[in-house]
């Protein structure tokens, strides 16, 4: 018997986030797999934006990866 393994995969339109950073995000070609693996710093140079706006934006997408126990 095989076993199957199923993966979540998210996407940026699922961050609780304002759309208008939805839409920064995926301009600047960022994914979700790059955000989680991203520091705020990294996330504020890229995109231009201040460290707080960048932690939310962090803080975002942990929370919805952590709620799928992942």
């Amino acid at each position: 018997m095989s076993k199957i393994t199923f993966v979540m995969k998210y996407t940026i339109q699922e961050l609780e986030i304002p759309e208008g950073l939805k839409e920064l995000l995926i301009r600047s070609g960022f994914t979700f797999d790059s955000i989680i693996s991203s520091d705020v710093d990294h996330l504020a140079s890229s995109l231009g934006i201040e460290r707080d706006v960048a932690k939310i934006i962090l803080e975002a997408a942990k929370k919805l990866k952590k709620d799928d126990g992942s």
